[in-house]
């Protein structure tokens, strides 16, 4: 994100505008949940499948915990039960598998502790079976707790008509930007270094209420990236993929490789969600003499033999950074665009041309269609076309789409700064929106200053985007909607026929 905002930045000088600061101890709304001691930092589920679903807790106790599943909040229609410990080796959480559940259901857990104490009641939803006709997830990303306020996951968490939060990575964040003070502790926080370092990180960012709000009331499905670990080393950080674990309600898929995230998971027949990382292992492996892997071989096998078997209508695909290319040409040299003059960044797909060739061409031969990529990192929206050569227009038509190999949605940040705390007048915001469409005729809308999150609705006939808009500087219910985004079965690009390319103010 900041690699475009560094060319767009040189077009006009900056504005002089500071956030305001707090250096209170703590800010407002930063508070652990002492009514439910000593459950202080809530309850959350993730990783479901069609029987089970991981529910998570954390309490300083000696004695095991017990924990209940039942069909109805007042727990008088038990379903499961069964006992977890909290040790110091996990910093106090525990992760338990919660089996024999049916699919497609909602159920109510809680933990307990051997003298009656009773946590929050969390809600957990199975994945769906084969006979699912209709399915929403909320799509988040770039959550910063200094950035500003969690109105977006309260908003999430208080919609009973979405199923599933899909988070595709920066859960956390290792450093603080400086033009992003805006719910500050004192003193304020430094990048962790060590396991206690990172433990701490996400004991801060649980004392947010409207976070433990979200991971109370929906089921997770989530991925790291950079900010999570801040080494795209698995040996140099260690120490930040174990906090990850402990903290955030996903099971390890491989015991033996813990750094290996990627997963897949089934909605019945209508779609399945293959959790993909780009960030351990990009450039670390050759896929042919010297081209750079941007997946790894393992990962970029697993992925493809997914694609191939999977006998859903829909692929989604959980995505750290930008697939589709975001390029830069036609920007005069002397403005010093950041990347190699053809694209803003090579850190994500644009770093790997020929790999992401590779997987077009893969798409292509194996016939895979309906795919949708979900991805986060920039902290702006984006509609977007994956078109091998967005600039051929013998490959790709932008008026109808033909030679698009699939879609794109990039969701906003939560709370992480963009072009608004950049410093940039609201009123040009338009124009560098307009510039970048000019520029990639296969992004379709673009929105670059507002916060929020994303909702994805998939019928078996179509899959529709839409931008959830909050406020970060303030705590808000206000939510503004964009346009919804349609993808329909077997079209592989934008629908055409229910938005223009006007940019949303």
């Amino acid at each position: 994100m900041r690699c475009f905002i560094a060319c767009l930045l040189a077009l006009l000088l900056p504005v002089c505008h500071t956030i305001a600061q707090t250096h209170s101890h703590l800010p407002d709304r930063m508070y652990a949940d002492s009514t439910y001691a000593p459950f202080l930092f809530g309850v959350a589920s993730g990783d479901p499948s069609q029987t089970r679903v991981m529910i998570w807790t954390r309490a300083e106790v000696t004695a095991p915990l017990r924990w209940e599943v039942a069909e109805d909040s007042a727990f008088t229609h038990l379903i499961r039960a069964g006992q977890a410990q909290c040790t110091a080796t996990h910093d106090y959480t525990t992760l338990a598998a919660v089996d024999g559940l049916q699919p497609g259901h909602q159920y109510y857990y809680r933990f307990i502790t051997a003298s009656g104490q009773n946590s929050r009641t969390g809600r957990a939803r199975t994945l769906p079976g084969d006979s699912v006709q209709h399915l929403r997830i909320a799509l988040v990303s770039c959550s910063g707790a200094w950035s500003g306020y969690f109105n977006a996951y309260r908003h999430i968490a208080q919609r009973d008509d979405i199923d599933y939060l899909l988070h595709v990575g920066d859960y956390i964040y290792d450093d603080v930007d400086p033009d992003e003070h805006v719910r500050m502790p004192d003193p304020e926080p430094q990048i962790p270094h060590t396991l206690a370092d990172w433990r701490d990180r996400h004991l801060y960012y649980l004392l947010d209420p409207d976070l433990r709000l979200v991971r109370q009331n929906k089921t997770w499905i989530a991925e790291w990236d950079n900010h999570d670990n801040h080494y795209s080393n698995f040996e140099k950080n260690e120490d930040g993929l174990t906090a990850f674990y402990e903290y955030v309600p996903i099971h390890m898929p491989d015991t033996a490789h813990p750094e290996y995230i990627f997963r897949s998971f089934r909605f019945g027949t209508l779609a399945d969600l293959h959790m993909i990382d780009m960030y351990l292992f990009r450039g670390r492996e050759d896929f042919a003499a010297g081209q750079r892997s941007i997946l790894g071989n393992t990962q970029d096998a697993w992925l493809k033999q997914s694609l191939a078997q999977s006998q859903t209508t829909w692929h989604l695909l959980g995505n750290q950074e930008m697939m589709g290319s975001w390029l830069s040409q036609g920007i005069p040299s002397f403005l010093h665009p950041p990347g190699n003059g053809t694209y803003f960044s090579s850190s994500d797909w644009d770093g790997y041309v020929a790999d992401r060739t590779r997987f077009y061409h893969f798409l292509d031969t194996a016939r895979i269609h309906n795919l949708v990529t979900l991805t986060g990192d920039l902290h702006m929206s984006f509609i977007i076309d994956l078109a091998p050569d967005p600039l051929d227009e013998d490959v790709y038509d932008r008026r109808t789409g033909r030679g698009s190999l699939g879609v794109e949605v990039l969701t906003p940040s939560i709370s992480a700064g963009n072009m608004d705390e950049e410093h940039i007048p609201r009123w040009v915001i338009p124009i560098f929106q307009r510039l970048s469409r000019d520029l990639n005729p296969h992004h379709r809308w673009v929105q670059f200053w507002r916060h929020g999150y994303t909702t994805i609705d998939i019928t078996p006939e179509r899959c529709v985007a839409q931008f959830c808009y909050l406020d970060i500087l303030h705590y808000s219910d206000r939510v503004i909607f964009s346009r919804p985004f349609v993808v329909r079965r077997g079209a592989d690009h934008w629908d055409r026929r229910h938005y223009t390319r006007r940019s949303f103010r």
